[in-house]
């Protein structure tokens, strides 16, 4: 009983309320402004709800900021919770990969904007020369993927490791307006197992993470460069 009188008291006084958003405001971390906020807007609601006359429209304020801080603290919780990947994503993740530059929330990004592991069979066609891309590939196993220029003639090889179709996606514009490939890209030796992101997902991963995809672009044009 003593304790209810106590908060009551402490309540009605209202430098709870003052004093922990004081602290919120005067915090330089982000969480913590957020958690003392909601704090401090809970005990205004006790301090106007205690008073001899209630402020219900201040309570009813209160109880809104409260809600948008309780968001907010937990968003940036779920942005602190550590970033964790199958064993099959971490292949992708491993040094000598194209993605091992990427920070790992951005490779989490990417891999949940429509990532999707296939399975390719000697003869398959992932790309046809006169036809517009419509993937960016990146090969999982140590199956073989050919590429053929206009004269079905072989002109380069793209194992383990290896990427298609990012010239595609480096020239991607604003509007998804894509070219006609002037190559072909098939599958050859033996089944092969590759990750893919269609172009229009790749496009939505652009727009929603730019400094994620100024570094992926980036990686991209250096492996554009070195083929």
């Amino acid at each position: 009983a003593s304790g209810v009188l106590a908060w009551h008291h402490l309540a009605r006084d209202g430098k709870v309320a003052y004093a922990v958003k004081l602290v919120s405001f005067a915090s330089p971390n982000l969480l913590v402004l957020q958690s003392c906020a909601f704090v401090g807007h809970l005990a205004t609601i006790a301090y106007n709800w205690c008073r001899p006359t209630p402020l219900y429209i201040a309570c009813v304020w209160n109880t809104l900021f409260s809600a948008v801080n309780l968001y907010q603290v937990q968003r940036l919780l779920r942005k602190r919770a550590p970033v964790t990947f199958t064993a099959q994503e971490l292949e992708l993740f491993a040094d000598g990969h194209v993605f091992d530059r990427l920070a790992p929330e951005c490779f989490r990004k990417l891999l949940d904007s429509g990532a999707e592991v296939i399975d390719v069979q000697p003869g398959d066609e992932l790309v046809s020369r006169g036809e517009l891309p419509m993937y960016f590939y990146i090969v999982l196993s140590t199956g073989l993927l050919e590429v053929l220029s206009d004269d079905q003639t072989r002109v380069n090889l793209v194992g383990r490791g290896g990427t298609v179709g990012e010239t595609a996606l480096i020239r991607l514009d604003s509007r998804g307006v894509r070219t006609p490939s002037s190559v072909t890209v098939r599958c050859t030796q033996a089944q092969t197992r590759v990750v893919r992101w269609a172009l229009e997902d790749m496009l939505k991963f652009r727009e929603s993470n730019p400094d994620a995809w100024s570094m992926l672009r980036l990686i991209l044009a250096e492996t554009v460069e070195e083929k």
